[in-house]
């Protein structure tokens, strides 16, 4: 492997277990096999002292989660919020560091939320409900730059974007708000990044031709103002994924909804309004959901399923910021002291993938630690239960 440009220090399939029904690499975890959607069970979130905690939606809707002891090598067992959801939290620090997660309760189809009772904290909140709106899950939430939260849904009356936010306080609510605009209708599954300039940027699927459209914040913290919505011009599969770039840049990635194949287009620039590139190829067929992490030297790494073999696989950029550099396809002749077949696989823009030597039919999602380091998680395959 000299001279072979790495991903982000992966141990050799180093898979612990959580329990008996979780895989960690690099430390590891779960989502459900018997879950076909591309909607993870699961979510991690960071406490405020760096410290993952993992949600874990189970067959009964239940909201259970876990989090690292103050030794990072050890767990907390598993412990319910209670609840009854369905797939698809969203974990999200608030401006004081707690983390927050908001749910669509399977009865009502209403968004509700619990939050720490203070940074870091084992206790939780009893579950508020955000009314006057029912919601096709998932939902998506993300901090504006003044720390206030915003909430993103889509309406389970008309397919429309919803959103809803704290007031200066943060104390209370707005009311719902319909985004509306051109290209409405939306598929669920949302994803909400922040810009360079600190404005919340909603990239979503037009459900009538399954491109990939969004919208941005016109000014940071305003959010009753926004901009028109706006094609990428690409049809892609729910599940995809939006990352930041070492240089502000936000990157998109998906799965094709003709051919399959993973795709990325990213800003020309780190302005909110700024020119997209093309889409291109990172050369192979994966299934519709995608990972993302950003390393502790600013590369980006993604993950995603073989559909034919159910393998983890990853790729990443051959430096920081190398949107189009992203390292040539092989293969690992060792992971974890299993023989890894070889690909002759022929792309034109260099992305690599390697086979990390998990097998699972759900969905991987990453988290970053207190050390710097992407954990990933996943579900173990040889079990079903969590």
């Amino acid at each position: 492997m000299s001279g072979v440009v790495q991903g982000c220090g992966w141990n050799r399939l180093s898979f612990a277990a959580l329990n008996a029904s979780f895989l960690i690499l690099g430390l590891a975890a779960p989502c459900r096999a018997a879950n076909e959607s591309w909607t993870a069970n699961l979510t991690v979130g960071t406490n405020l002292d760096g410290r993952l905690e993992v949600f874990e939606v189970d067959s009964n809707g239940n909201l259970r989660h876990r989090w690292q002891r103050e030794s990072l090598h050890d767990w907390s067992a598993w412990s319910s919020l209670g609840g009854a959801f369905f797939p698809g939290v969203a974990v999200v620090n608030d401006g004081a560091g707690r983390l927050g997660v908001f749910a669509v309760d399977r009865a009502t189809q209403g968004v509700t939320y619990s939050f720490q009772k203070a940074p870091n904290s084992p206790a939780w909140s009893n579950w508020t409900s955000l009314p006057g709106q029912v919601v096709r899950g998932p939902v998506a939430a993300n901090q504006d730059l003044d720390g206030r939260l915003e909430v993103f849904a889509v309406g389970a009356e008309s397919d429309s974007l919803k959103h809803i936010w704290q007031d200066d306080t943060r104390q209370d609510w707005s009311e719902w708000t319909d985004m509306g605009g051109a290209f409405e209708p939306v598929e669920p599954g949302l994803v909400v990044a922040r810009n360079r300039s600190g404005q919340l940027e909603v990239f979503g699927i037009h459900i009538q031709d399954h491109v990939l459209v969004h919208c941005w914040q016109t000014t940071a913290n305003t959010p009753d103002e926004w901009s028109a919505w706006s094609s990428l011009n690409e049809p892609v599969l729910p599940g995809f994924a939006v990352g930041q770039n070492k240089d502000d840049r936000l990157e998109v990635f998906g799965v094709n909804a003709v051919d399959g194949l993973v795709v990325h287009a990213f800003q020309v620039s780190a302005a909110p309004a700024t020119a997209w590139s093309a889409w291109s190829s990172l050369g192979a067929k994966m299934k519709p959901k995608i990972a993302l992490g950003r390393c502790r030297d600013g590369r980006i790494e993604i993950f995603t399923v073989s559909p034919t073999n159910d393998m983890m696989y990853h790729a990443f950029q051959s430096r920081a910021g190398a949107t189009t550099n992203w390292v040539p396809w092989t293969d690992m002749s060792l992971v974890g002291g299993l023989k890894v077949e070889e690909y002759a696989v022929a792309i034109t823009n260099g992305a690599r993938w390697t086979d990390i030597g998990g097998g699972t039919r759900s969905y991987p999602v990453i988290g970053k630690g207190r050390d710097g380091e992407l954990d990933i998680f996943a579900f173990d395959e040889r079990l079903d239960d969590v």
